[in-house]
């Protein structure tokens, strides 16, 4: 079969088309990669600078001091108000990030500290009477990354 010019004019075209696109879907690959790769490296450094360090200051609620069931069966019923609801201690979790996925920042040593809350009972008359009680809390002074599972990614 031959072919007339103007049928290999349309294919040289068709070639040069399919060539250029080609080389652009290409270049397009490289270039997401890179942004990609930049990215990945901007979200190392961010993780590098943010390590298991110093325990940070946290707010912690008083149910979470004296547990959620004590907090219900005891205080839930008998006590109109608390004050104050929460205070603020140091903690390690979320308080840097570890090199390994099965390591978390968790405290290393800890300090007993002793917290006064005033209670306001509940009364059947006009009048509430208040206590003071003390409740035991620990408070963080030391974070290490420390091993959470077995299981590794490699």
């Amino acid at each position: 079969m031959k072919m007339t010019v103007v049928a290999r004019v349309l294919i040289s075209v068709l070639v040069v088309v399919l060539t250029a696109r080609v080389s652009m879907c290409f270049r397009r690959n490289v270039t997401a990669e890179k942004i990609m790769e930049r990215n990945f490296r901007k979200t190392v450094q961010l993780s590098d600078k943010f390590n298991c360090g110093p325990p940070q200051k946290r707010t912690i609620y008083l149910h979470e001091i004296v547990g959620e069931e004590v907090w219900k069966t005891e205080y839930m019923e008998k006590i109109e108000s608390v004050h104050p609801y929460s205070v603020v201690l140091h903690r390690c979790e979320n308080a840097g990030c570890c090199e390994k996925y099965n390591e978390r920042c968790k405290s290393a040593n800890e300090t007993e500290v002793t917290l006064t809350f005033m209670y306001i009972r509940k009364s059947s008359g006009s009048t509430s009477t208040y206590e003071y009680r003390t409740h035991q809390a620990k408070n963080h002074t030391l974070c290490e990354c420390q091993i959470i599972s077995d299981k590794q990614i490699k």
